[in-house]
Formats: structure tokens, C-alpha cells, sequence
């Protein structure tokens, strides 16, 4: 674009979430500024899933919505010239408010469809039962919300067909960005503990991510005392993972139930000798790239997964990662077996991933590809921008 572009990142999206963070981040990179109106209806993604468990019964949150997004209105019809909104995620609720006002200033607005908050609270979590007068309410408003923006960003292209074909998104909005990860670090890391190979998850312990075929696969490499597993984060599913583990009797599971800093995370894992992925059989794990599988290119560890339809969207067997079966533990456990009986292997992927990484999935490279479809829909609407 001949002038800098100024992006308005409005709505109650997750500040610290790497989907967000990587494209402001990407768009600062590649000449953008980016201005925030931010507000905040839930702490943490704890909040969220309990308000959803709750139902819609609850006047606390309708009053937190109402203050919140008044508050949200005032300060963006006063914020400095843009020339176009993104809501950023998780920011479903926030789309009517979003597009009332862009309406109001004559701007392009964006969305960040990173999950469906129907599948997440209903499929994925179980939060909600389908025929719940909340679920129901979920879905007719979901299936309103993507045909409010200009455009809605999509991880993949499996992605992109389940939103056609579950919610009727119009198929020309929709434009494919990678999730990507912030290079906190530059350097691969140093020489792993040749007495330890450590076999690394990290993640909110969510059903998608598989955790029980994982501790399967543990089960099965018992005898291989050398490997050890080790489980970074809590969640969902983790006190039914533990009770997993103490049932099957695992000596050779780790589990490290804390939440860290991406830069103190990635010190954490370097030189593990496995990065695992998603796995399971679930219609979602079939369509998304885990951003766990991202930060594993980026921080040059040997990455795992199963092999899906979304996964294979970016990643080459053998080449940037190993593929297993993700419904079979046993496929899992010789993939382990395989990196850890051939090192230079194991190197090969993690350095091949990194290239990948650095070609398609930096800050840099997300910005651009978000700059691009920013020039695209200003070209279209040539009034947009404010004088």
C-alpha cells in the first residue's frame, strides 16, 4: 500500500493469545500501526468456561456485556483515523457491536474466526447439551455471525469448508492466514541430556488435544526407560489424566501443572526430543493445526502429530514432522520409538521444520498475508478512510 496503514483492533479479545498477538505483532512488522480498543468480560479462559457452563441466566454477565461494551462504543467513536477493524479472538459476541459502529465511521471490518463457539462449547467441550436453549441460541447466532464482517479469517482450508458447510459462511469472505508463533526464540536449542529423552506436551489439557491416546502410548514405551514423558499445563481434562497415569501405574510421566510465559515455556522444552501435537479422532482434531504444533517448528523441536486433513495442509511426513495415526496409541508410541533410535532424524525434522517456520509462519509472513487482504478490501471501498 503507498501509505501506512493505521488497524483498529477493537473488542474483548484475548491480549496474551498467540493468534493475537502474532498478527499485531506482524502488522507493526510490515509498516501497519495498530490502535487497541480493548475491553475485558472474562479474567481468563477458566471465566469463560464457567459463564458458559452457567447459561444464559446470569444477570452479572448481561450487565458485565452491557457495561462493557457502552464502554467499548464510546472510546472507539473517539479513537484516532483507521482505515479498517479487526475484532480479534475469541470475539464472536462482539461482532454485532463491531459492525453497528464500523458501519457508523464507513470501515471495513474484520473478523477473527480462529474457533466456532458453537463446536468448542457444544462438540469439543461439552459445556452445553445440543437441544439447550443456550446451544440453540449459539447456533442461530453463529450461523448470523459470519455474514456481518467484510471478511473472516480462517487457519486452514478444512476449516474453511466446515464453516460453508455447518454455518453457511459466504464462501467469498472467507481468506485463509496461518495462526503462526512469535519467534521468542532465535537460537535452536543446545545439545539435549543424552541419559533423558524427553517427550514434551504443553497445552490447557482440552479433549481435542488426546491426552488419553498419549498416556497410551506411555503405557506401551514403559520397558524404554531412557524416554520420558513429560506433561506442561492444566486444564479441562488433567484431573482425569492424572487419575489415567496413577490407573495405568506410570512411572515414566512427568506432569508439570503450571501455565507459562511463552519465553520461559520454550526454555522449559528445549532439547526435548519430541514435541507432541493433537491426536484423537474428533471432527475438529481432523480440521485444525494446534498452535502447539506452531511454537514446535518455531523453537526447533522434533514435532509429532496426528495426521489429519488440516495437518497436512502445512506439514510433510518426514520432511517438516512425523505423522502418526492420531487414533492409535501404538502409532504414536513407534513414531517415538523411531526419533528416539535415529537421531539424525530427529534433527533433520527439527531443523526443516524451522525453515518452514521462518518461510511461512513469523510474524512477518502472518502480518503480510493480513496487509494483503486489508489492501484488497480498501481497493474495493476506496471512501473508506478517514481524512
Amino acid at each position: 500500500m503507498s501509505r501506512q496503514l493505521h488497524v483498529c483492533y477493537l473488542g474483548t479479545y484475548d491480549r496474551e493469545h498467540v493468534r493475537n498477538r502474532v498478527i499485531m505483532d506482524g502488522l507493526g512488522r510490515v509498516g501497519a500501526k495498530v490502535i487497541e480498543v480493548h475491553g475485558e468480560i472474562w479474567r481468563d479462559t477458566a471465566q469463560r468456561v464457567a459463564s458458559a457452563r452457567r447459561g444464559l441466566l446470569q444477570p452479572q454477565l448481561w450487565w458485565r456485556l452491557i457495561r462493557t461494551y457502552a464502554q467499548l462504543a464510546w472510546r472507539y467513536l473517539r479513537c484516532p483515523a483507521h482505515d479498517l477493524v479487526i475484532v480479534g479472538h475469541p470475539g464472536s459476541l462482539d461482532l454485532p457491536l463491531a459492525r453497528l459502529l464500523t458501519w457508523l465511521r464507513r470501515k471495513p471490518l474484520v473478523f477473527d474466526a480462529l474457533i466456532s463457539p458453537y463446536e468448542t462449547v457444544v462438540d469439543d467441550r461439552a459445556l452445553l447439551a445440543p437441544h439447550s436453549l443456550t446451544a440453540r441460541a449459539l447456533l442461530w447466532l453463529e450461523r448470523l455471525l459470519y455474514r456481518l464482517p467484510d471478511r473472516v479469517l480462517v487457519d486452514t482450508g478444512a476449516q474453511v469448508q466446515f464453516l460453508q458447510q455447518r454455518f453457511g459462511a459466504p464462501p467469498h469472505k472467507l481468506r485463509l492466514v496461518w495462526v503462526g508463533a512469535p519467534d521468542t526464540v532465535t537460537e535452536p536449542p543446545g545439545a539435549p541430556d543424552p541419559n533423558v529423552f524427553r517427550v514434551v506436551y504443553f497445552g490447557k489439557f482440552i479433549p481435542l488435544h488426546g491426552l488419553e491416546l498419549v498416556l497410551q502410548a506411555a503405557n506401551l514405551l514403559r520397558e524404554q526407560r531412557e524416554i520420558r514423558f513429560e506433561l506442561f499445563g492444566d486444564g479441562q481434562t488433567y484431573p482425569q489424566m492424572r487419575a489415567l497415569a496413577r490407573e495405568l501405574g506410570l512411572e515414566n510421566v512427568v506432569f508439570v501443572p503450571e501455565w507459562l510465559p511463552l519465553p520461559q515455556l520454550a526454555e522449559r522444552v528445549a532439547g526435548a526430543g519430541v514435541c507432541l501435537g493433537i491426536f484423537g479422532a474428533g471432527a475438529k482434531t481432523q480440521r485444525v493445526i494446534p498452535i502447539k504444533a506452531y511454537l514446535a517448528l518455531a523453537w526447533c523441536l522434533p514435532l509429532i502429530t496426528g495426521d489429519t486433513v488440516g495437518i497436512s495442509e502445512l506439514l510433510r511426513d518426514g520432511e517438516h514432522a512425523l505423522l502418526c495415526d492420531g487414533r492409535d496409541p501404538a502409532s504414536l508410541a513407534r513414531g517415538i520409538l523411531r526419533l528416539y533410535r535415529d537421531p539424525a532424524l530427529a534433527g533433520r525434522l527439527a531443523r526443516q521444520g524451522r525453515a518452514l517456520y521462518e518461510q511461512s509462519c513469523t510474524p512477518t509472513a502472518v502480518g503480510a498475508a493480513v496487509l494483503a487482504i486489508a489492501g484488497e478490501l480498501l481497493r474495493q471501498e476506496p471512501g473508506t478512510a478517514e481524512a
